[in-house]
């Protein structure tokens, strides 16, 4: 897999930046159980539930590397930190290790995994591998706002386009602390020939922290598409890959 971000394996500082790391799920069997090593036993039991064969590596791969990036940026041993939910189910970190202003969110797709570290806002992130959608204007008609599917049916690459949209829209969603269980087609995201932009949300009822959010697009690597979500004010987001 390449990527198109530095390799590196120490944090820097924040300072109101967002950092967007790439953990490839392909490690090697030392490396997971080292990971596995950092896992809480519930975090163990449920990498063992899986019974498709390469799932469970994966889940041990970003979640073991989720600990190891947060501890590093907490000065804290990855085993020690413990994750709770909100009542959408979106994680946090609890106890002392669990400063109000840090962020984070985890989002996976084939063998990438992003996680998004920021301070003062919520953040949501989604990352997709580009493939072929089959009856891709029925899918986008049904779920995305007519300007949506306009930009895709206009677009020179159709999937390129769809996929620039539903990360977007995802992201959005996360940043919220909600699911595709919302009414996607009740806001519309920039076009997918857009870098970034603001979002209106006012239509979500349910959306009650923030009328909108900063959407940016991201390019970790070839063949991935993903963006990245604040209910906050725009920032700079720098991009990293995590060397494990």
């Amino acid at each position: 897999m390449r990527f198109h971000w530095p390799l590196t394996s120490t944090p820097p500082n924040l300072d109101g930046e967002a950092h967007v790391w790439a953990i490839p799920l392909t490690a090697s069997a030392e490396r997971l159980r080292s990971l596995e090593e950092t896992l809480s036993a519930d975090e163990v039991a449920r990498a063992k539930a899986f019974r498709i064969a390469g799932l469970a590596p994966r889940f041990i791969a970003a979640h073991g590397s989720l600990r190891v990036i947060l501890a590093r940026y907490l000065n804290e041993r990855p085993e020690r930190l413990e994750f709770g939910s909100e009542n959408r189910g979106k994680p946090r970190l609890l106890g002392r290790q669990a400063p109000e202003r840090l962020k984070f969110n985890l989002t996976h797709s084939a063998d990438l995994a992003l996680l998004a570290i920021v301070d003062e806002c919520e953040v949501g992130i989604d990352v997709e591998r580009l493939r072929e959608v089959k009856d891709l204007e029925p899918l986008a008609e049904r779920y995305f706002h007519p300007t949506e599917v306009r930009d895709i049916m206009s677009a020179r690459n159709r999937q390129v386009a769809f996929f620039r949209l539903w990360t977007a829209k995802e992201a959005v969603l996360k940043a919220f602390g909600s699911g595709i269980t919302e009414r996607l087609d009740h806001f519309h995201v920039p076009t997918s020939e857009t870098a970034s932009g603001w979002v209106d949300v006012s239509r979500m009822p349910s959306f009650h922290q923030a009328s909108q959010c900063w959407v940016t697009r991201l390019s970790p690597g070839e063949d991935f598409e993903a963006a990245i979500a604040f209910l906050g004010p725009e920032r700079r987001v720098r991009g990293f890959v995590f060397d494990v």
